[in-house]
């Protein structure tokens, strides 16, 4: 049996309610709901070394990252971890995600292929790509999103030995694949869908805290858009080295 760990909330209930229903008309996969990481719990403050970089992440963006964004981020590093721990490949999801009717059948083929060692289940923006087969599209620019995905142990692996310091969230981080080496695969029309009925859990502390770090840190506009250059030129090169080879 395949298995999918579903990040939640221990406050969440409605959420996992809503999930509970939906997931029982699944027979093949192995749904387990995950306590998501929340901010200020001891295993939030475990990993104070890798979110501990405002300095960097302000160089890097212009702004920090909220609390909210750091708990995410460690919540799927976690589970990183556990796919490693587990040697074998697992989806993640969030808990504000519909299911589409093909949702089974198409993650059970992702199972079954050893092709695949990322695929996300829906992209959360519409941008650059390419067609490989079927419904699976190749990634070229950042679709951003952690809604679903698929991820082998292999994937996870290079995504724990990469993420030593989380300077941009985690979705972020997940499309840098000239930074982690992993290319990013996901599903048109998609295979999940995200419930716009629910509020999103990186809560609205959050969303002040980014508000204020904006207006705080407008200064660090320069280093911002100087690096972005840089990172267009890296992936620029990451893309023509790959299609060369």
């Amino acid at each position: 049996m395949f298995q999918a760990f579903i990040i939640n909330l221990s406050q969440a209930e409605e959420r996992k309610t809503l999930m509970q229903k939906q997931i029982q008309k699944f027979q093949d996969i192995d749904f387990i709901f995950f306590d998501a990481i929340s901010v200020g719990s001891r295993e939030f403050l475990s990993y104070r070394q890798k979110w501990d970089c405002d300095f960097l992440t302000k160089i890097y963006r212009g702004k920090t990252l909220t609390d909210g964004e750091k708990a995410c981020f460690a919540s799927h590093y976690a589970l990183w971890q556990k796919c490693i721990e587990l040697n074998r490949p697992i989806l993640i999801l969030e808990d504000d995600v519909l299911f589409f009717e093909d949702f089974e059948i198409k993650v059970k083929d992702l199972f079954l292929n050893p092709r695949w060692q990322f695929v996300r289940l829906m992209p959360l923006f519409k941008k650059r790509s390419v067609h490989i087969e079927g419904d699976l599209y190749q990634v070229l620019e950042g679709v951003c999103g952690t809604q679903g995905y698929f991820l082998t142990p292999r994937a996870a692996l290079a995504f724990v030995q990469k993420a030593k310091l989380w300077f941009c969230p985690v979705d972020n981080f997940l499309d840098k694949a000239y930074w982690h080496g992993i290319r990013t695969f996901f599903f048109s029309p998609p295979i999940i869908a995200e419930n716009s009925a629910l509020q999103s859990c990186i809560d609205s502390v959050g969303k002040r805290e980014l508000r204020k770090v904006q207006k705080t840190f407008f200064g660090y506009k320069i280093t911002k858009e100087c690096l972005n250059a840089l990172e267009w030129i890296w992936r620029k090169y990451d893309e023509w080295t790959k299609s060369n080879k």
